[in-house]
């Protein structure tokens, strides 16, 4: 199924005139019957094959908000629609909430943007979005933590980091995204005890030690 899904998406990929729909449709003429249910049961819970769906993200409007709010970043018009477009489906309702709460400010680096921020009324959940303004891609990160009192002190612990990208899969995430994540979790002093990666269809892999 994956292949006769791969195979469609690259006949449907290099038009660009006519009904994207029909051309989808017309695609799969002489596939079998299975085949086209099963990618249609795959689209309604993943939403469509990344060579279908992925358009070309314009991400540079995320620079116009550096060194402003996170907050400011997250009401822009425009962040609904890069988050569709680059961040998984499990992490996207998560990400949203957790750049919504008590923020950081919006940072550069390069053609990088980075912003995080916690969820409103709970600050154990943290959310991190790093965009490259010039390939229009991203990674989002969350940690969901546990506050702590350790030697008079209050601590975020025991966080679990999830990670997630449709444009990269965890073994070639650019080092400068990478780089990224572990300063902010470094910045907050947040304790990793797990993490995990979410990559194009929902799926989940843990990420090793040096993410810990």
């Amino acid at each position: 199924m994956l292949l006769a899904m791969n195979q469609a998406a690259h006949r449907l990929a290099p038009s660009r005139s006519g009904s994207s729909v029909g051309r989808f449709i017309g695609s799969f003429i002489g596939t079998s019957i299975d085949t086209v249910v099963g990618l249609a049961v795959t689209i309604a819970l993943f939403g469509p094959p990344l060579a279908i769906a992925a358009e070309a993200v314009d991400t540079s409007w995320a620079l116009r908000h550096v060194d402003q709010s996170t907050n400011a970043a997250i009401q822009d018009p425009k962040m609904a629609g890069t988050l569709r477009a680059l961040v998984p489906r499990p992490l996207r309702q998560a990400v949203t909430q957790d750049l919504w709460g008590p923020p950081d400010p919006v940072r550069t680096s390069g053609d990088s943007v980075s912003m995080s921020a916690c969820r409103p009324h709970d600050c154990g959940a943290k959310g991190f979005l790093w965009l490259d303004t010039a390939h229009g891609t991203a990674i989002a990160a969350t940690a969901d933590c546990d506050l702590q009192r350790i030697a008079g002190e209050w601590k975020w612990r025991a966080c679990r980091l999830s990670v997630g990208s449709l444009a990269y899969g965890p073994d070639d995430l650019p080092p400068q995204a990478r780089d990224a994540v572990k300063a902010w979790i470094a910045d907050r002093d947040l304790e990793i005890t797990s993490a995990r990666f979410t990559g194009r269809v929902g799926e989940t892999r843990a990420l090793d030690d040096s993410w810990r």
